[in-house]
C-alpha cells in the first residue's frame, strides 16, 4: 500500500483492504502486508483491526462497519482482549488472528498524515490502536535515520514477547526510504537497500 492524501481516504482503504481479506480469506491462508509512509500507518491500523475483530466469516461480511466501530472505539470492553465486546464480536470471525508477515517503511504521523494538514481532521478521525498486536508472527521496519522534518515524526514499535520484530535505521531521508526519488544513472534506487533488509 502506498500512501493516501487525508485521514478520509486513510480509513477508505483499512476497509477495503480489510473488506477483500473477509471476502477471500479461507483457512490455512498466511496474511502478508506491506507499505510505506501513509500505506504503512494503513497496514498497522489493519493489523490492529484484525487483532480486536478476527477475520469475519464471509457470511457475516455485512458486520464489516461494526468491526470498525469497536476497533475505533476506546472503551476498555472493546480491547482485544480482556475486551468482552470484541471477544463476543470475533465468534462471527474465523478463528485465527494471525498476520504471517508485517513489512513497514517509515510510518509517519499519529494519523499517518503529515501534520501540516492535522488541523482538517479531529480527535474523531484518529484510531484507537495501532500497537503491534500479539497476532503478528513476524514484522520488519526500515527507518530513514536522517529525516528531521516536523511533518515526518516516526511512530516506532515498541518489543512484544512472541512477536519477531525487526526495525533498523537506513541512511537517507523519508523520500530515500520509499521510492519517492528517480534511479541514478545506473538504475539504481537509493530505497532498494532498504526494500530487499525487509524482504530478506
Amino acid at each position: 500500500m502506498s500512501g493516501g492524501a487525508s485521514g478520509k481516504r486513510i480509513h477508505k482503504n483499512i476497509l477495503d483492504a480489510y473488506r477483500f481479506i473477509v471476502q477471500n480469506y479461507k483457512p490455512n491462508d498466511r496474511i502478508y502486508l506491506s507499505g510505506f509512509s501513509r500505506g504503512a500507518y494503513t497496514v498497522r491500523a489493519l493489523s490492529g483491526l484484525i487483532s480486536n475483530c478476527g477475520i469475519l466469516k464471509k457470511l457475516n461480511a455485512r458486520h464489516i462497519v461494526d468491526a470498525w466501530k469497536i476497533y475505533k472505539s476506546p472503551a476498555r470492553k472493546n480491547h482485544p482482549s480482556p475486551g468482552e465486546n470484541a471477544i463476543a464480536f470475533r465468534k462471527k470471525s474465523h478463528a485465527t488472528r494471525k498476520i504471517q508477515f508485517i513489512g513497514l517503511w517509515d510510518t509517519v504521523g499519529a494519523l499517518g498524515i503529515t501534520f501540516s494538514v492535522m488541523g482538517l481532521f479531529d480527535a474523531h478521525d484518529e484510531f484507537y490502536d495501532t500497537k503491534k498486536g500479539s497476532n503478528i508472527v513476524m514484522a520488519r521496519r526500515a527507518l530513514a535515520i536522517d529525516e528531521c522534518g516536523e511533518d515526518f515524526e516516526l511512530t516506532v514499535w515498541s518489543p512484544r514477547a512472541g512477536v519477531d520484530l525487526e526495525q533498523v535505521w537506513f541512511s537517507g531521508v523519508h523520500a530515500d526510504i520509499g521510492v519517492s526519488y528517480p534511479p541514478d544513472k545506473s538504475g539504481k534506487l537509493t530505497s532498494d537497500i532498504a526494500l530487499h533488509w525487509v524482504l530478506s
